[in-house]
């Protein structure tokens, strides 16, 4: 069996004027195929929660273990990405 994961990003909180239209596109990939959904918007999260295996990735808000540590408490998955810049 192929043990490859399919993981879409969708990690962009969304405008009201333009969620409508990333929740359309989600559901014209077939979510049978895939793993997991990366998200930042919970739009997105509510949309897709029962439907596929949700990832909460939102670097511009997790900055600190304490918010890392909460949301934990929410999502069973979360990805935290520290980027350090050296000039």
């Amino acid at each position: 069996k192929n043990k490859k994961k399919v993981c879409i990003n969708c990690n962009k909180v969304f405008h009201e004027n333009e969620i409508q239209q990333a929740i359309e596109i989600l559901n014209n990939i077939n979510i049978n195929n895939i793993d997991y959904l990366m998200f930042s918007d919970f739009g997105i999260y509510q949309t897709f929660k029962n439907k596929v295996e949700m990832i909460y990735y939102a670097p511009t808000y997790l900055t600190n273990s304490k918010d890392v540590n909460e949301y934990q408490k929410i999502f069973k998955n979360v990805i935290f990405v520290y980027i350090v810049f050296i000039m």
